[in-house]
């Protein structure tokens, strides 16, 4: 009994550790607004519309359109319509939020938490 305990608790950590898919993140976030924080501080929110567009502003007001899509080794890339490089991220679900590593930067970070805001932006077409 206490192995099998022991291997449903290891597998359930593994599963933890699994970043979610394109198609997962599309059924987490369609028509929500969800809230960017690093360290504890947010800094930009990102509205999703159909057909996995989406709207991000840093001051509720202003925004910039883009794209999301499945990378090639499994990650989640971002893509803005200003023509810089694409964000890649893996991202994995924990309770009701998502938790990120930036995999474009040279040296990964894991302190990006995504939450479900309450409010669209104000700049976004209603999702």
């Amino acid at each position: 009994m206490r192995l099998m305990i022991a291997v449903l608790l290891m597998a359930s950590a593994a599963h933890a550790e699994t970043p979610i898919t394109a198609a997962e993140f599309e059924a987490f976030a369609s028509g929500k607004t969800l809230v960017w924080s690093e360290g504890g501080e947010a800094y930009g929110q990102e509205a999703y519309l159909p057909g996995r567009a989406l709207q991000w502003s840093e001051d509720g007001s202003s925004c910039l359109s883009g794209s999301y899509a499945q990378g090639d080794a499994g990650e989640i890339c971002f893509t803005y319509d200003d023509g810089t490089d694409p964000d890649c991220w893996l991202l994995y679900l924990k309770g009701d939020a998502l938790h990120g590593t930036l995999q474009s930067e040279a040296e990964p970070r894991k302190d990006y938490v995504i939450t479900v805001g309450h409010a669209p932006l104000a700049c976004a077409a209603t999702p």
